[in-house]
């Protein structure tokens, strides 16, 4: 784990779990409110909304990851 510490690290990781975002999704800033970051969370981890192509579903698969 340890090549993975550090910003290089979090640009891997970044680079699998938000390969794919759909169009118009917005990744939350530090700063924005502790649910939205939640909820952006939730879809990358949990859900991994974004690490596949959706092609014609990937608006209602983003919206049924922000419902949880």
């Amino acid at each position: 784990m340890r090549e993975l510490s550090g910003n290089g690290g979090n640009v891997y990781v970044n680079s699998i779990y938000e390969r794919y975002l759909p169009r118009g999704c917005v990744k939350p800033s530090p700063d924005a409110a502790f649910e939205e970051r939640e909820m952006w969370i939730r879809a990358k981890y949990e859900h991994k909304a974004f690490t596949i192509p959706l092609f014609a579903t990937e608006e209602r698969e983003w919206a049924a990851a922000r419902k949880g």
